[in-house]
């Protein structure tokens, strides 16, 4: 996938293949490689941080392949459980669900999570396609004191997702929609 567009300044483009996804971040945030889970992708945030004090950003992006075989069930069928799972565990400050087309289904949500040692808001946007078997997600989140700072930061991310889908794979190797 080629990176489209110039970053803005104080970003940077991250290409990640597992996910096929491409995502800004900001030029001082490091990314950590996650491949050794059940969902593998991508951490990115600020060298500093451990997990364990304020958050002043975070960004993750996750793949499950697989996932009828996996779970058995649809990739939606998993997706939309997960979110049941989301206003169960934590309190909804927003939420939309779309289906952009047949055999796919998307979530954004926004939460307040109380999980973490601090309070945090995470806002997370999650792509279900059925007919490739794979729910893609990503998600930036802050603690709750730091998100009026954080969050202009997670505005640009959103707004600059890019996610590969199976048309793009379909593409003869010269060819590119960008």
């Amino acid at each position: 996938m080629d990176i489209p567009l110039s970053a803005p300044e104080g970003f940077r483009w991250h290409q990640h293949n597992t996910v096929q996804a491409m995502v800004l971040i900001p030029t001082d945030w490091v990314v950590r490689e996650m491949p050794q889970t059940n969902a593998p992708g991508m951490m990115a945030c600020l060298p500093s941080y451990d997990g364990r004090r304020d958050c002043h950003g975070a960004l993750s992006m996750n793949v499950i392949n697989n996932v009828s075989l996996k779970f058995g069930m649809s990739a939606s069928a998993y997706g939309k459980k997960s979110m049941v799972q989301v206003r169960t565990r934590h309190r909804v400050l927003q939420e939309k669900e779309h289906a952009p087309d047949e055999g796919m289904q998307s979530w954004f949500i926004r939460f307040r999570s109380v999980l973490s040692p601090t309070p945090r808001i995470v806002h997370r946007y999650m792509l279900a396609e059925d007919a490739c078997d794979r729910l893609r997600w990503c998600t930036f989140e802050a603690s709750e004191s730091l998100w009026p700072q954080a969050s202009p930061v997670g505005r640009v991310i959103f707004n600059h997702l890019i996610m590969q889908f199976p048309v793009d794979d379909m593409l003869p190797a010269d060819a590119s929609l960008h």
